[in-house]
């Protein structure tokens, strides 16, 4: 899977409505490379790792007036893992959409996954 699959949906977001899309390619997808935290072969790769590197993307192009968050398929894990580890994306986040169901267990402790109203 590459963020190229998506092009046909940035082009009227970005032409028409005049949204900023960034497409990011989950490492070892499309144009990313599939290295380690350290870039050695055989380094661990898991969630925190797909979490930290989707922060450090958002946090180093600092997207103006907030931001939506999209994900397909295991992205959805993804994006609601790294939004349970930056207070940057929680504050900056204004709306989140995923293609399918989490298998996230709902705890009173857990605050990431609560309802919010506006």
């Amino acid at each position: 899977m590459s963020s190229k699959m998506f092009d046909p949906f940035f082009a009227p977001l970005c032409e028409t409505y005049r949204y900023r899309c960034i497409a990011h390619d989950r490492r070892g997808f499309g144009l990313s490379e599939w290295a380690g935290i350290d870039g050695a072969e055989g380094s661990v790769i898991n969630y925190d790792v797909f979490a930290n590197d989707f922060i450090q993307i958002l946090e180093r192009l600092h997207p103006r007036n907030g931001f939506v968050l999209i994900g397909a398929s295991i992205g959805c894990s993804e994006i609601v893992h790294a939004l349970s580890r930056s207070s940057y994306l929680r504050d900056n986040c204004k709306v989140s959409i995923s293609s399918h169901g989490l298998s996230l267990s709902w705890t009173p402790s857990n605050t990431i996954l609560r309802v919010r109203s506006y």
